[in-house]
């Protein structure tokens, strides 16, 4: 029983942050408002991993440095955030 009400418990507070964000227009319909991330910025500076790979340092819209990596199966965009 304290499972089920655990499950169900994750399952409502993870729905309270995926609603999306509506704004209404002057004739009264809404219109859903996309959450999309800031462009990062490139700061100038490389970073060069134990490879011998040379990336270039870029700084987010919150201000942490990463570097993009690309995995060689998916040919999918990763960051890798630099302490």
């Amino acid at each position: 029983m304290k499972t089920l009400i655990t499950i169900l418990f994750m399952l409502f507070a993870t729905s309270a942050f995926s609603q999306v964000k509506n704004k209404q227009d002057a004739n009264g319909n809404y219109i859903q408002t996309s959450v999309s991330k800031a462009p990062a910025k490139s700061t100038g500076k490389t970073f060069t991993d134990s490879r011998g790979n040379v990336l270039p340092v870029m700084q987010s819209a919150k201000g942490r440095l990463f570097v993009v990596r690309i995995s060689k199966k998916k040919k999918k965009e990763y960051r890798q955030y630099l302490n």
